[in-house]
């Protein structure tokens, strides 16, 4: 749902919108007098819950994510492949060495790059974990290229600069046999090689493109979210949305795998707050919180405007989608179209939201 904010639009207006589609409330959004349109509405609303469950099944080609036991989304660990050859056993096992004894090196250096092949080669071995059984392929693929990236960059540095590398021959070197190895490992891997080869087709890049500000600004409300996404998660996504701003193929695989990360972050998201809308005692406990930490005016009526928060961290994963719907809304249109079954859960969760707040 989405409430009028132009003087032109009186009361509350939804037409257009998923919610305004489904048959329940067929006919309400074009009711003219605002007052019994919204009476109706509410009326409409009082027990009604979106059809199904919200699908957690993730796209494998964007970053997938889970709920973990402290309650905070992070990383998904994801399968490996049942019966792994000696040669993917043998590469980790490689890696893995090798990721420790570089960071060694790399820390120990004084050279800002250093430092920066430091940070992705920390996500890089934290992705590899201690076994293949615990390898996360998604950071691992993501770190891993973001290291070619950097190799390539100071490459493009010593040209420029007349033979004068940012890093020593012997680092240079055991980087870039690090790489070679990853390229391998990737080339073996399924998941990973999926990954490499991710294509995105010209007219959704189009698309992509004309929305690059609400995938930025789904981002950037994602990193308020302390409390409850692990900071990593925003900055990989981050950095996926530079990437992407290319025209190159590496840029466009960046932006497939943004549009999908991106939706899968807000499935899992809304999957857990339509949990939580359900539960009676935590709307209450909610709305209590809202009406507390609300700025601006109209805060408690669900007629006059929805509540505005600012930065600051949410309590429960159904106030993080109440306070994210305005970053959400055109973005889940954008993502699955008008009638996309995530939009019909966030109108369910902000509406019970609405609800409880009128009263």
């Amino acid at each position: 749902t989405k409430l009028a904010t132009s003087p032109e639009i009186d009361g509350l207006t939804f037409t257009g919108t998923p919610f305004a589609a489904l048959p329940e409330f067929a006919g309400i959004a074009e009711i003219k007098d605002p007052a019994e349109r919204a009476q109706r509405m509410f009326a409409a609303l009082k027990g009604w819950v979106p059809p199904g469950e919200v699908d957690r099944e993730q796209s494998t080609t964007g970053l997938r994510y889970d709920i973990g036991p402290d309650g905070v989304v992070g990383y998904a660990r994801l399968p490996v492949p049942s019966d792994p050859t000696t040669q993917l056993r043998q590469l980790h096992d490689l890696l893995v060495e090798d990721a420790a004894d570089l960071l060694v090196t790399l820390r120990a250096g004084s050279h800002p790059a250093f430092a920066t092949l430091a940070r992705k080669l920390e996500r890089y071995a934290l992705g590899l974990g201690s076994s293949l059984a615990d390898l996360s392929a998604i950071p691992v693929w993501k770190a891993g290229n973001d290291i070619r990236l950097l190799l390539r960059a100071d490459a493009e540095l010593k040209r420029l600069m007349f033979n004068e590398p940012t890093l020593d021959p012997l680092t240079l070197a055991a980087m870039q046999g690090f790489v070679a190895a990853h390229n391998t490992f990737a080339a073996l891997h399924p998941d990973l090689s999926a990954l490499e080869h991710a294509q995105i087709d010209p007219a959704e890049a189009h698309k992509a493109e004309q929305d690059r500000a609400l995938l930025q600004a789904a981002i950037d409300a994602f990193a308020l979210q302390t409390r409850l996404i692990v900071e990593e998660v925003t900055l990989d996504l981050r950095d996926l949305h530079a990437e992407a701003l290319g025209q190159n193929d590496a840029a466009l695989r960046a932006l497939r795998i943004e549009i999908d990360s991106v939706e899968n972050l807000v499935k899992i998201l809304l999957a857990q707050a339509t949990l939580e809308a359900r539960n009676d005692t935590l709307v209450s406990r909610v709305v209590g919180d809202i009406r507390s930490a609300a700025v601006g005016a109209g805060v408690g009526s669900a007629i006059t405007g929805a509540a505005t928060l600012g930065p600051v961290a949410s309590a429960s994963f159904l106030q993080m989608i109440y306070v994210l719907q305005p970053q959400l809304a055109d973005l889940l249109i954008t993502l699955q179209g008008q009638g996309g079954t995530l939009s019909h859960f966030i109108d369910y969760v902000v509406s019970r939201i609405r609800q409880a707040l009128k009263k």
